[in-house]
């Protein structure tokens, strides 16, 4: 599926959109696609060699036709009005909205089904987010050995009994997990939630649980981890790209993590960012 949200040009949307749909739905020509816009073949082409412009209705019909969603059609209607201003003023003010929406959905909560601890509560859940080890314990209790003998959980985690007692109150109290005294098993109520980006607990917990993570691989043999890393120099455009890349990667990977069936606890980390951002020097 070609994401338009990482588009800023219609034509080059409609151009990409139709060579995937060529591929995923046989018979989709471009000769199919002009008719949906009820324009001519020849008139499309000159609109993809940028000396023709198509109209909002007939945007709107191509966006139909490539089976964008009606929020995806909007937006592409905004790049149109984009490309169409002739006034510098109100095309700055249309490019920052642009930038707006491809800012907000490059964020990973639009790419993920988990539940969102929005900024508003997560004052109830501090506690969980400021100790990476509730997170931990968390994931570790979906899989079934340490449902019933929780207690396993510190040999992996380095814990004493203690303190996985104070973690595991701490679990049941927010709802995150029950205990069921008739099976003497504990049992997952909340699953997959994650901390929303403008929570003002976010920088804290990435910054703990990094720790945590780093302080964990320096006792993980090599065959047991993947590790990469690679400083390279390129444009602000190609960060954008990297990005998106990995919000689709994890909207795939979401989905096989779903479906598979709980027998380890596994850690994922992705940073991006530039070495030569200018802080306080002039």
């Amino acid at each position: 599926m070609v994401n338009v949200f990482s588009f800023f040009n219609y034509r080059e949307f409609l151009r990409t959109a139709l060579t995937a749909a060529r591929t995923s739905r046989p018979g989709f020509t471009h000769r199919r696609l002009a008719e949906s816009m009820r324009v001519q073949p020849s008139y499309l082409s000159r609109v993809f060699q940028g000396t023709a412009h198509l109209n909002a209705d007939q945007l709107y019909l191509g966006g139909q036709a490539l089976r964008c969603s009606a929020e995806e059609v909007r937006y592409l209607l905004l790049l149109l009005e984009w490309d169409r201003c002739e006034l510098s003023e109100r095309k700055f003010i249309l490019k920052r909205k642009i930038q707006s929406i491809q800012e907000e959905k490059r964020n990973s909560a639009h790419h993920l089904k988990a539940d969102f601890v929005l900024p508003e509560s997560s004052a109830l859940y501090s506690e969980y987010y400021l100790d990476p080890m509730a997170s931990l314990v968390h994931t570790f209790l979906s899989l079934k050995e340490y449902q019933t003998r929780p207690e396993r959980i510190c040999v992996c985690l380095g814990l004493s009994e203690a303190r996985l007692r104070e973690i595991l109150a701490l679990l049941t109290k927010l709802g995150i997990v029950a205990f069921d005294k008739k099976k003497a098993q504990y049992s997952i109520l909340k699953d997959h939630i994650h901390l929303d980006k403008d929570s003002t607990l976010n920088r804290s917990y990435q910054t703990l649980f990094r720790h945590a993570a780093l302080e964990h691989l320096k006792r993980v043999e090599g065959n047991e981890k993947y590790e990469f890393s690679v400083t390279f120099s390129a444009d602000e455009e190609t960060q954008k790209v990297i990005h998106d890349e990995f919000n689709s990667f994890l909207k795939r990977i979401e989905s096989q993590v779903r479906k598979a069936p709980a027998e380890g606890v596994f850690q994922l980390h992705f940073d991006l960012f530039r070495w030569d951002t200018k802080r306080g020097l002039e």
